[in-house]
């Protein structure tokens, strides 16, 4: 209960002074309020990110970019595979996570979320236009 307590606050606390009015293109509507996504338990920090990108309702075109930024501005990409899947191997952080695929006119609303680390988060993005 005491470690959810700090947490709570952690949520509470800004990203080190980041000023998110100026946000870049990808991000724009999405805020980003850094975490303290730790745990003493786990060693590596590292936490396994497994997202679903669906388009119109079915899988999203293999080649679509994921990304997730975290509130520092730090970006990573990975490509959807044939089934819309896409997989980051990141640090445990507050991320702000969109796709996109350009080619089909195809783009998901940037939306931000916490990402613990030692585990598997799974995520959907849900694209639209084309």
């Amino acid at each position: 209960m005491r470690r959810l307590g700090w947490m709570l606050v952690a949520l509470m606390v800004g990203c080190s002074g980041k000023d998110d009015s100026a946000d870049t293109a990808g991000t724009s509507g999405a805020s980003c309020v850094s975490a303290d996504m730790s745990d003493p338990d786990c060693e590596s920090g590292q936490a396994v990110l497994r997202i679903a990108v669906t388009a119109n309702g079915s899988a999203a075109p293999a080649g679509t970019t994921v990304y997730a930024e975290d509130c520092d501005g730090a970006q990573n990409t990975a490509t959807a595979d044939e089934f819309g899947e896409a997989r980051f191997n990141i640090p445990a952080a507050t991320y702000i996570i969109w796709a996109d695929n350009g080619g089909e006119g195809l783009a998901a609303t940037p939306e931000t979320h916490d990402i613990p680390g030692c585990g598997t988060t799974s995520l959907d993005v849900v694209m639209s236009g084309g």
